[in-house]
């Protein structure tokens, strides 16, 4: 294995590293009077029944723990969900701006499954199957979206990205985008060869001119 290999991180794990920084409400279950300190902020003191804003990281621990439930996100929802999907598909080419980090969040707080928000396995299943159905539709577009790079271009439009999307996308694109580059040099070497021919052409034929 390669120095660059030990360095590679997969690109969803790396947009999930930054969701799990997300905050979340939770309720917690047990009750501590001193805050919990860490690098990213100080959370707490917690009391059962009052509401606490914590890292989503943290919400999964106690959770798994039976130490908290998590308040899921207004989004994260059968018919919200519903409603991204109708959008998404009436847009055309364009994207819906979802929050920045959609995906993570959804499945994390999915695969936890909580019992504040999800109450039957039924409704489980509905969720990751929107939240499958929403990614494979933006999925869809920006593939047709990198199709239509036929020709060299500085850029593309891809607005409203979501955070996984953006860490999946860019190694594509800037692999594209160098081969494209690549391609541009070798074109204008082609366009200039004959160009620097005729006038090595024309040159000689006045000094032919001059020597007469």
């Amino acid at each position: 294995m390669s120095q660059q290999d030990l360095h590679y991180c997969p690109p969803v794990y790396l947009s999930e590293f930054a969701a799990s920084n997300q905050l979340v409400k939770i309720n917690p279950k047990f009750e501590l009077s001193k805050p919990l300190q860490f690098v990213s902020g100080t959370y707490g003191p917690f009391k059962p029944s009052r509401e606490a804003v914590v890292p989503l990281w943290l919400a999964l621990v106690l959770k798994r723990r039976q130490m908290c439930e998590i308040y899921p996100p207004d989004w994260l929802d059968a018919e919200a969900l519903q409603g991204y999907l109708e959008t998404e598909r009436e847009v055309g080419h364009d994207f819906v701006n979802l929050p920045f980090h959609f995906l993570e969040v959804g499945k994390m707080l999915v695969d936890v499954n909580d019992d504040y928000l999800l109450s039957n396995e039924k409704f489980c299943d509905e969720i990751r199957a929107l939240l499958r159905d929403i990614d494979t539709q933006r999925e869809e577009k920006i593939r047709q979206g990198l199709r239509t790079l036929k020709t060299y271009t500085t850029g593309i439009k891809l607005a409203n990205l979501t955070s996984l999307e953006v860490h999946s996308t860019r190694p594509i694109l800037s692999n594209l985008f160098d081969k494209m580059r690549l391609l541009s040099t070798v074109q204008e070497g082609q366009l200039q060869a004959p160009a620097m021919a005729e006038t090595q052409t024309q040159d000689s034929g006045a000094y032919s001119t001059q020597d007469q």
